[in-house]
């Protein structure tokens, strides 16, 4: 299974904050929301992330890099913004395994372990 996070697009949900930097780059209460999810990912069990860039996607790069405290962390930019549907329509051309997807600009107490678990119970996910 892996992990997927989009952080293409433009920020329009958060327009109040800067719009210097990619949403996912704020700071909150000392951690980027980025870190935030990558965190989840991590405590969950999920050890490789793609990032779904566009929208100045190389300072999320520069940011992050290839790896994120044991996560392997790969890239998948869009020249031209081409929506989200075309994102995942081409990660899902990048992977075979289950995918668990995110917004990028979304931060939420839920505990991505315990929906793994009750996906695979369902019969929803392959197990690991």
């Amino acid at each position: 299974m892996i992990g997927a996070i989009l952080t293409g697009g433009y920020g329009k949900r958060m327009q109040g904050f800067s719009q210097d930097i990619p949403n996912n780059l704020h700071e909150l209460r000392g951690y980027t929301i980025i870190d935030r999810q990558l965190s989840d990912f991590k405590i969950a069990g999920v050890n490789d992330v793609y990032m779904l860039t566009g929208y100045k996607g190389e300072m999320i790069e520069s940011r992050i890099g290839n790896s994120w405290k044991g996560i392997s962390i790969k890239y998948l930019k869009e020249d031209e913004p081409m929506g989200t549907l075309s994102s995942v329509r081409n990660l899902l051309s990048h992977v075979s395994e289950d995918v668990i997807l995110r917004n990028g600009d979304t931060v939420c107490d839920l505990f991505i372990g315990d929906f793994i678990e009750f996906s695979i119970s369902r019969g929803k996910l392959k197990q690991s």
